[in-house]
């Protein structure tokens, strides 16, 4: 191996000098990998600059990115498709050889597979990396040994041509991208599922103390610059109230609903004040696997179980443990059971979502509540001169002594009558009350287009501007309206015989 010191500035573009080489405590020196250095002429011209790189095999989708990597502080708020690039890149750089002295080529196909998207929008692509070449980070904020604060653009230059881009990389990032016994690792197809401004670099700085459990503390201030930006703070960041609303909690719960791993935040108080932060951290699976077996519950076990045959992933499932009591998801999982065995409704694509509307909209209770109204002897009237009674009412009294027997009521036809227009009635107001919840369900599964599809064909309808719905607020009594409407719709002008008789069915066997 050629020493460093044999360079001149004028065979790369890359400024290192001896000083830098130093690494730990000065018991040893940890010269530049080859990668870094243009081939020395005295060991052979003729050889390519790539010989010299130590090619790393490629992992997939893994990326080991040093520690000092992960605790940067932007200058300036990043957004998410330019931290998931600038990961993509620092991966390529690690895992592939330089095409010239620290500059390196990537596909935009290979890109986008890591981004996990698909589009040919890549004026978007380059308008991201152009922005990125602006934007200062500070690379080691949880210091290193013998690494200085440094404040640097990691990518000075960059170039989309003919499908490919040509990226260079900055000395000191160079240097960390090394065999750093410090790393983190992350899996960057995972990473894509993330959509929140904070979510990356949060999960990166969970994913260090995975192993561990719980993060170190850290003053909140320090936290926000490492997920938010360092100099230009927006307005909604400078308090801890804003910041934990507007950035913190959406990027826990991106990550708790999108990737494989769980944490939860935990505050450091002095006073009324918050002070420092930390996270624990643990991978879904686990977590619920642990939540399960040491809980004495088989209700519980038996709740996860008919969870997992909804097609909920574990880490939902966690979630909604932690969230609801044993009583509300098992209303819920009897409320999706029924409508996926209703054959007189529209069937579900999605069953797991009409169990997660019932649950947290409570749609759950009114089916509950419905299904133990009691079977009164107005439901079941007086008609020719005898009562009618449920059918288990009716064999308690048929087996009872004659002496014990209660006389039959006499009336008249009239009166009979009136009675089962009354039982009837009722009847009918509890079917139709029971479509207006099955319909809101409904429509909480449709995404927005289709939605608005079903709103456009009832606005059609109507003649009157301020009658009219749309996605979001609107006036009172319009939503109801359009209710009513849309029952018509799905099933009738008028509750049918058939109807009645499966409400009739609900209450007997409630």
């Amino acid at each position: 191996m050629t020493k460093p010191t044999r360079r001149k500035a004028s065979q790369s573009a890359i400024d290192v000098d001896a000083k830098e080489l130093v690494q730990g405590d000065g018991a040893g020196t940890q010269i530049i990998p080859l990668a870094l250095l243009p081939p020395d002429p005295a060991d052979g011209a003729d050889k390519p600059f790539a010989t010299f790189f130590i090619q790393r095999k490629n992992q997939g989708s893994n990326f080991k990115k040093p520690n000092p990597l992960v605790h940067n502080k932007p200058h300036a708020v990043m957004t998410v498709m330019q931290q998931k690039l600038t990961n993509i890149m620092l991966r390529h750089a690690q895992q592939n050889q330089p095409v010239e002295p620290a500059t390196w080529k990537i596909s935009v196909e290979e890109m986008l597979r890591l981004l996990n998207v698909r589009t040919r929008n890549y004026e978007h692509i380059e308008k991201t990396i152009d922005e990125l070449m602006s934007i200062k980070l500070r690379l080691d904020v949880f210091e290193e040994k013998g690494l200085a604060k440094h404040f640097a653009v990691v990518f000075p230059y960059a170039k989309l041509y003919a499908g490919e881009i040509t990226f260079k990389i900055e000395s000191k990032a160079l240097l960390l991208l090394g065999d750093s016994p410090s790393y983190t690792s992350l899996d960057l197809l995972e990473l894509s599922a993330l959509s929140k401004v904070c979510s990356v670099p949060l999960f990166e700085f969970c994913s260090r103390y995975l192993g561990i459990g719980s993060t170190r503390r850290v003053p909140w201030q320090d936290l926000r610059d490492m997920l938010v930006a360092s100099k230009s703070i927006p307005n909604k960041a400078q308090q801890w109230s804003t910041f934990k609303e507007r950035y913190l909690d959406p990027a826990i719960k991106d990550i708790n609903a999108s990737t494989k791993l769980y944490i939860e935040v935990e505050t450091e108080r002095y006073k009324t004040k918050v002070t420092n932060l930390r996270f624990h951290v643990s991978r879904q699976k686990l977590a619920l696997e642990m939540s399960a077996a040491n809980s004495n519950s088989e209700t519980k076990k038996h709740l996860v179980d008919a969870m997992q045959a909804l097609g909920l992933v574990d880490k939902a499932i966690y979630k909604l443990l932690s969230t609801y009591s044993e009583e509300q998801i098992e209303g819920a999982l009897k409320h999706t059971k029924w409508r996926v065995t209703e054959s007189k409704l529209r069937k579900l694509t999605y069953p797991s979502r009409y169990f997660l509307s019932s649950l947290k909209s409570g749609h759950y209770q009114d089916f509950l509540d419905g299904r133990a109204t009691p079977a009164t002897a107005e439901l079941f009237p007086v008609a020719d001169g005898l009562h009618r009674m449920p059918p288990a009412s009716v064999q308690e009294a048929e087996a009872a002594p004659p002496a014990a027997r209660k006389p039959r009521a006499a009336t008249t036809k009239s009166e009979a009558r009136n009675g089962l227009n009354k039982g009837r009635a009722k009847l009918i107001a509890a079917v139709e009350k029971q479509r207006i919840l099955d319909l809101k369900v409904i429509l909480g599964e449709l995404e927005k287009p289709a939605l608005q599809a079903i709103y456009d064909e009832y606005n059609a309808t109507l003649g009157v501007e301020a009658n009219r719905i749309k996605i979001g607020r609107n006036r009172a009594g319009v939503l109801p309206s359009f209710h009513a409407w849309y029952a018509r719709k799905l099933w009738g002008e008028e509750v049918t015989d058939a109807e009645i008789v499966a409400m009739m069915e609900r209450m007997l066997s409630a």
